[in-house]
C-alpha cells in the first residue's frame, strides 16, 4: 500500500507528501489488533476448548485455565483499543503523518 504522493518540480527539487487519512489508519490498527487478538486467544484456548468450559465438560482448573487465557487478552485487547482511540490529531496537516504513526504503533505483544 502506498502512502506518499512524490511531486517532481520544475527546479529539480522532489517533494513527497504523506498521503494517509488518520482515520483510515486507525480503522487497519483497530482491524490488525482485532485479528492478533483473535489469533492469540485461539492458539491459548481453542475452540473446542472454549465451547467445551462454556458447556460445563471441564473440571475447574480447566476451566479456569481457558477463562483466564480468553480474560487476559480481552483486557489487552481494550487497553490497546483505548490507547489507539486517545490518539487526537489536532487538524493541522503538519501533524498528520506523526498523527498516523503514533496510531500504527499501537500494536499487540509478540509474547501473548
Amino acid at each position: 500500500m502506498i502512502h506518499t504522493e512524490t511531486i517532481h518540480r520544475e527546479d529539480g527539487t522532489v517533494e513527497h507528501i504523506d498521503t494517509r487519512i488518520v482515520d483510515a489508519c486507525r480503522v487497519f490498527a483497530i482491524a490488525e489488533l482485532k485479528r492478533r487478538c483473535t489469533a492469540s486467544i485461539l492458539a491459548a484456548a481453542p475452540e473446542h476448548r472454549q465451547r467445551n468450559a462454556a458447556l460445563g465438560l471441564l473440571d475447574s482448573d480447566a476451566f479456569n485455565a481457558v477463562a483466564g487465557a480468553v480474560q487476559s487478552r480481552r483486557d489487552e485487547y481494550a487497553r490497546l483499543h483505548a490507547e489507539i482511540m486517545s490518539v487526537q490529531w489536532d487538524g493541522e496537516e503538519a501533524t498528520r503523518a506523526a498523527t498516523c504513526n503514533r496510531i500504527l504503533s499501537v500494536r499487540w505483544p509478540d509474547d501473548l
